[in-house]
């Protein structure tokens, strides 16, 4: 499957450092759930 982000790994670090902590952790949480679900998209036959 090909993708394109307009969210690199360093435009993503530097928005979740301008989060108040709470909300970073909610980002956070919400990265984690988009990759699992990447992963296990990849992982269909």
């Amino acid at each position: 499957m090909a993708s394109t982000s307009v969210l690199d790994g360093g435009r993503v670090a530097a928005l979740l450092e301008l989060l108040h902590a709470d909300k970073r952790e909610h980002a956070l949480a919400g990265l984690r759930l988009l990759a699992r679900a990447a992963r296990e998209l990849e992982a269909r036959p």
